[in-house]
């Protein structure tokens, strides 16, 4: 069970409101760097080995993808064609396999081409970055390494793979001779068409994908005996198919926690979790893995057990490839499973109810930000300035507003009717809504909806009526007022609540959805990528700091210009008419095409 689908209603992409692996481990770093990375996004600049670590892994697995069992299989990795989008070149037989040596020789040729893709595409990437360390390079890599690290995940793979030979394939032999993969979701390989997720939202013109079965030869036999061909196959994990781009994630039924693992092998009777580091295990941040593991040995477990059915796991493991070793983890037992599950969600509580206030810098002694120097964002003419004198600087003018003065919480009364849902919101995630009307057939009208999916139940079941909302938050789309509604916002009816005082109380018109900010810019990202349909994506963003709290400005497809993407830490920027919007009950700025005027006033020279 490597994935599963989403819960109704729940979000198909990532979202940060979830708890997953990495951000129990950052949290566990510090709640404060958690908010920043996770509720606000912010961003610290690239190093190379951010880039690396994901396409050695990609790399790994597109290795354990190739079948020795195929006739006519290239020499070469079919992960690095494929990566080239390019046609592999057959050879005019299949490799003689007779000895585990045999498999590593024919294997490890296909290592250098490769490791050539990993570095050539880790290049693009980091050229392509917006945020990047100024004192490192791409070619501080060496393809050597990366080589080395290729063999290793190999070597580690192959000692699977001689285990499950000297145990004659293991207990799942015969299911495999019978119908091939005896699981509901595959083990990724070349030879075999990918499983999405969610199949039904991918257009016709994109159901196939890159894979071959024209050269495959079926390796089960009736033989008493497993050869190594067969224990080839059954070994495989499942992994990430990287021709998928759909989530590959396991989500709790209750919608509030995810995880996704890199590889899970199942030739045994239980199954082992392994997570694969392109690195020695030296790093400080080596701590965390302990912490990520046990989190993917819960979920499963939970998951399993809320679904009623039978589940074991043999052991969690991280594969440090540049050694190689593995680091072998301590499983979370059956009668440790409740208080974890309690632990857990206490975490996942305690950060949704964390107030914007988080991103305050402070404006005296040391910066704080994660991993961020100060030197690294400020211009250059800032430079040796203390962080007061760097504050005051920032202070905004007329009539450019401070960041925690945007507007946060507002309460409004009006006319609730014509609800629907669930729905896809702009983000693509099923959430409910209505039309709140000034009175009953009024004259303003807007749309309320869920700022989340389930982030208010109860929208969905009131009927018809005039009510009080209290802590709704304000937002725009598409130039439309409209009010979300999350955890923290109540619906009650107006014949229920008699405290209110007008004067506490937002006109539905008089609903304040732009703002003017001014900023120092001190983080960058750029992302893009495919929706379910396989449509693609992209956005852009920044995070300014005003010298006392920090905030998003995101700019979504045709929203990014040339004038936006040029922007660098250390401009100093003015936004007039940025759209608010909301993620995870924090504001987030967004930018019209149309209507929003961008302006850097001090392009930072030093950079």
């Amino acid at each position: 069970m490597p994935y599963v689908k989403p819960p109704l209603g729940g979000p198909i992409g990532r979202s940060r409101m979830r708890l997953s692996a990495s951000s129990l481990v950052s949290w566990e770093r510090g709640k404060r760097e958690w908010f920043l990375k996770y509720k606000i996004a912010l961003k610290t600049p690239k190093n190379p080995e951010m880039i690396l670590g994901i396409l050695v892994e990609e790399a790994v697995i597109g290795l354990m993808m190739e079948s020795p069992s195929s006739e006519h299989i290239p020499e070469k990795s079919i992960w690095a064609n494929w990566m080239k989008n390019e046609e592999y070149t057959p050879t005019d037989s299949a490799p003689e396999i007779n000895s585990i040596q045999d498999i590593k020789n024919w294997i490890n040729k296909k290592v250098p081409e490769a490791a050539n893709v990993v570095w050539a595409e880790g290049k693009q990437k980091w050229e392509e970055s917006v945020y990047k360390r100024e004192d490192r390079a791409w070619e501080d890599i060496d393809v050597e390494l990366i080589e080395n690290m290729l063999y290793g995940g190999i070597e580690l793979f192959l000692e699977e793979v001689e285990q499950c030979f000297n145990k004659n394939g293991g207990p799942h032999l015969e299911k495999w001779r019978k119908n091939g993969d005896p699981f509901p979701i595959p083990a990724p390989c070349w030879h075999q068409e990918p499983k999405h997720p969610i199949p039904e939202k991918i257009p016709k013109h994109l159901d196939s994908q890159f894979f071959d079965k024209k050269y495959f030869k079926n390796p089960f036999t009736n033989d008493e005996k497993a050869t190594l061909k067969e224990v080839w196959e059954i070994t495989r994990p499942w992994a990430k198919d990287p021709r998928v781009w759909q989530p590959q994630r396991l989500y709790h039924q209750e919608g509030w926690a995810s995880g996704e693992m890199d590889l899970m092998f199942r030739w045994e009777e239980d199954a082992k979790i392994v997570d694969i580091k392109a690195s020695d295990g030296k790093s400080k941040y080596s701590a965390g893995l302990p912490v990520q593991l046990r989190f993917y040995g819960w979920l499963i477990q939970e998951i399993k057990k809320i679904s009623g059915i039978k589940f074991g796991l043999s052991g969690l493991e991280g594969w440090y490839l540049k050694i190689p070793f593995r680091k072998v983890v301590d499983l979370i037992t059956p009668t440790e499973l409740d208080k974890e599950t309690v632990r857990l969600k206490k975490i996942w509580k305690e950060q949704q109810n964390m107030e914007r206030s988080y991103s305050k810098c402070p404006t005296d002694g040391e910066f704080n930000l994660m991993s961020i120097n100060l030197e690294s964002i400020i211009p250059k003419r800032w430079r040796g300035d203390n962080l007061k004198e760097i504050c005051n600087k920032l202070e905004p003018e007329y009539p450019f507003t401070k960041i925690l003065t945007i507007p946060d919480r507002l309460n409004v009364k009006g006319y609730i009717s014509g609800k629907w849902g669930p729905l896809n919101n702009h983000f693509g995630e099923l959430v409910h809504g209505a039309l709140l009307s000034n009175t009953k057939g009024g004259t303003v009208n807007l749309s309320l909806e869920e700022s989340q999916p389930n982030s208010h139940s109860k929208l969905s079941e009131i009927e018809d009526g005039e009510y009080i909302i209290l802590n709704a938050m304000p937002g725009v789309w598409r130039d439309m007022v409209r009010l979300y509604v999350d955890e923290k916002s109540r619906i009650i009816p107006i014949t229920e609540y008699e405290k209110m005082n007008e004067n506490e109380l937002t006109r539905l018109g008089r609903i304040s959805t732009k703002c003017d900010i001014q900023g120092l810019v001190i983080s960058r990202s750029k992302n893009s990528g495919k929706r379910l349909d396989g449509r693609p994506w992209t956005m852009e963003s920044c995070h300014l700091w005003d010298g006392e709290a920090i905030i998003e400005l995101v700019a979504f497809g045709s929203a990014i210009g040339g004038k936006f993407s040029s922007v660098i830490c250390g401009d100093l920027i003015k936004v007039r008419g940025a759209e608010l919007g909301w993620r995870n009950g924090i504001p987030q700025l967004r930018l019209n095409p149309r209507k929003t005027k961008f302006d850097i006033i001090e392009k930072d020279s030093s950079n």
